[in-house]
């Protein structure tokens, strides 16, 4: 029962991410328009939140036993590691600006790189953790399918962003909110999926 209740909390905690990625995209949107101009603390501070909201993915998986023994266990254990990894990148990185806002657009300082080294990260990781999560087959229907909409998400931002470059020419394009656009709505179904599996075996237990 504890478990199952674990595995609620992290799939809220992953939706809310999801939603406030959606809210920061808008946020980026309305003040920048297509040209990210300058950074902006408050906006730092909100991509820190999401970002602890959003380990609630992966460690939800891991809760739920999604990935099943084996080969696929390994697996999916390397993907909740790896993105973990980039979640955390993602946190040092806002947490850096955040102390020293003056830094962020010296390129020369290395944890500038953390952003883009951690986008990385969460993608792999969640390509790994949802072809375990798949071939496990421990969640069943459409949750299944969920944590692979993390990657598509990425690839799909790739994607319209070539597109928008061929199509428009050399012209800024919103790479950030197009990004969180694809992400958010694959991150709240990751966190739906935990909440409604979860919520599954409560039933099936309360019955028993």
């Amino acid at each position: 029962m504890f478990s199952q209740h674990r595995i609620r909390f992290f799939g809220w905690a992953c939706l809310v991410g999801g939603v406030l990625l959606i809210v920061d995209a808008v946020l980026l949107l309305l003040l920048f328009g297509t040209q990210i101009g300058k950074d902006v603390p408050a906006d730092d501070l909100l991509f820190l939140v999401l970002n602890i909201c959003l380990m609630g993915g992966p460690l939800g998986l891991l809760a739920q036993r999604a990935f099943g023994e084996g080969a696929m266990g390994i697996l999916g254990k390397t993907g909740v590691v790896v993105t973990l990894l980039g979640q955390l990148c993602y946190i040092a990185g806002m947490s850096y600006l955040l102390l020293y806002p003056a830094q962020a657009y010296n390129h020369a300082n290395p944890l500038i790189n953390l952003t883009p080294l951690a986008a990385l990260l969460s993608t792999l990781g969640m390509l790994l953790a949802g072809i375990a999560t798949l071939r496990g087959k421990q969640l069943r229907g459409w949750p299944a399918f969920a944590p692979l909409l993390v990657p598509i998400g990425f690839v799909l931002n790739v994607v319209l962003q070539v597109t928008y470059s061929l199509v428009t020419g050399p012209h800024p394009s919103p790479l950030l909110p197009i990004l969180f656009f694809c992400w958010g709505p694959a991150w709240i179904l990751v966190g739906y999926a935990l909440q409604s599996s979860a919520t599954g075996k409560l039933g099936v237990a309360a019955r028993a």
